[in-house]
């Protein structure tokens, strides 16, 4: 059935000034013609402007949008499958004669404002600005191995593991599948990183390209963890499959959209992939390099060390010497 709206309704948003919702991050683009913009900190959590093209988008005209089936008010409020397909200046009663009666749900009205309103508390006013909730900043990689020598173009995206929505397409920042791909290979960096990525992947024969830069207005948070947002990619790839191998039972359990799966699971899985499948099962299996399973491991080891060994394993790995 169709959920549809044909009603007017309250949507309450947040509305601060910039002293309550101070400057995060900053993202400097190196190429002309993009905009800079500032990442906002308020309530706990991070906020990213919404764009409209290459401009951060104004209040008044997100507002004026709200008519608009296809404009960014209904995508953003998740309300546009309610309209989507139906025109706002059709009266009432020209609308309960041309749409069956069978195919509306008399909670559906309630339920997509409750919807709206649920979105409307991740979005915010600030400034005479649009933003919304995200996760911290970081360098995501995109590579172009037709290039000579191959290219890796490192992007400003957010560590946010929701997918894309209907909205995504106003929101600054790389797309969720995007980030997904650089996640599964490793590439995505820390605020802090990023330089040292570039001149490893130098040395690796690869050419990097860096187009828009972030500059820290806070301390360093390192959660989520890089690494662990990489790990969580390709555990989420494997487990997505249907793997038949011991840890199957763990697939069973509902791993939330935006919560990162525990670094230690993502490592036994990961693990335990590399060394019951062959590089060819990886691939065909997994769609997945087996290298970009080492390097999740290697760079979770990096930053997550192991914890020491109890007294007892200790004192038996004397007993072998």
């Amino acid at each position: 059935m169709n959920l549809i709206v044909w009603d007017e309704g309250h949507i309450a948003i947040r509305d601060v000034t910039r002293d309550e919702a101070p400057s995060a991050y900053r993202v400097q683009p190196t190429a002309s013609g993009n905009a800079a913009y500032e990442i906002r900190s308020f309530d706990g959590t991070f906020w990213w402007p919404v764009f409209d093209g290459r401009e951060p988008l104004l209040v008044q005209a997100f507002k004026d949008s709200a008519p608009d089936s296809n404009g960014y008010f209904l995508a953003t409020m998740n309300l546009s499958p309610a309209t989507l397909y139906s025109s706002r200046d059709v009266d009432t009663e020209s609308f309960y004669s041309d749409i069956s009666v069978t195919r509306i749900i008399s909670t559906s009205k309630k339920n997509r404002w409750n919807l709206a309103n649920i979105s409307a508390l991740k979005t915010l006013f600030c400034g005479g600005m649009v933003y919304r909730t995200g996760g911290r900043p970081a360098y995501f990689g995109t590579v172009d191995d037709k290039t000579t020598p191959p290219t890796v173009t490192f992007e400003v995206g957010n560590l946010h593991l929701r997918g894309n929505s209907a909205g995504d397409r106003w929101h600054s920042g790389l797309k969720a599948n995007t980030r997904q791909r650089a996640a599964q290979r490793s590439l995505v960096f820390d605020v802090m990183d990023v330089e040292n990525a570039s001149h490893s992947l130098d040395r690796h024969g690869f050419q990097t390209v860096v187009k828009s830069t972030i500059t820290s207005s806070v301390d360093s948070v390192l959660t989520p963890d890089v690494s662990q947002y990489c790990a969580d990619a390709i555990a989420r790839k494997i487990l997505s499959t249907g793997a038949t191998i011991s840890f199957l039972s763990h697939a069973s359990l509902s791993f939330a959209a935006d919560q990162l799966i525990s670094w230690d699971f993502c490592r036994e899985i990961i693990a335990e992939t590399l060394a019951v499948c062959s590089p060819e099962e990886i691939r065909d299996r997994f769609r997945v390099e087996p290298e970009w399973l080492s390097k999740a491991i290697e760079r979770l080891d990096s930053r997550i060390p192991s914890p020491p060994l109890s007294a007892q394993a200790e004192a038996s790995i004397w007993l072998l010497v």
